[in-house]
């Protein structure tokens, strides 16, 4: 009674940032169902929204999921499952039986890319020569206007 796609996620996140992939969860059965979707593991760094919701028989719902890793640590795999889990909306006379699935998710962590930093003293050499070249600048015109 569950359909998810994609069958895995593979995301790339760097030190203090975040990104955010998509799963479709789809429910193929004839009963309103309401679905659960959560990491099994870093649960303070892999949040899905929603996390909980109801669909319709034969209805699909856009399910994000976002990868945040506030740690300077690098260049290393981690790898959980997320579960998405659906339980039949019955009354409570009937006996219901849920059904899941578990999604691979491998989150790659890279070092942050900071742009790159000029030395002080070419900042400070480069802004002396368009000074200059300001001036000369300068001086060409004011004498060419007088001519």
């Amino acid at each position: 009674g569950i359909q998810v796609s994609p069958a895995r996620l593979d995301c790339t996140v760097a030190a203090n940032r975040q990104t955010s992939q998509t799963l479709t969860v789809i429910n193929p059965t004839t009963d309103v169902q309401l679905f659960e979707v959560y990491a099994d593991n870093f649960t303070e760094s892999v949040k899905t929204s929603p996390a909980s919701f109801t669909l319709e028989a034969g209805a699909k719902k856009t399910v994000t999921v976002t990868v945040n890793f506030d740690s300077q640590n690098s260049n290393r795999i981690l790898s959980t499952t997320l579960s998405v889990v659906g339980k039949p909306l019955l009354g409570s006379q009937q006996f219901s039986v849920g059904t899941g699935v578990k999604i691979p998710l491998s989150i790659t962590q890279t070092a942050q890319t900071e742009p790159a930093k000029i030395p002080k003293a070419e900042m400070e050499l480069t802004l002396a020569m368009l000074l200059i070249i300001v001036g000369l600048w300068s001086v060409y015109v004011h004498k060419t206007s007088n001519t």
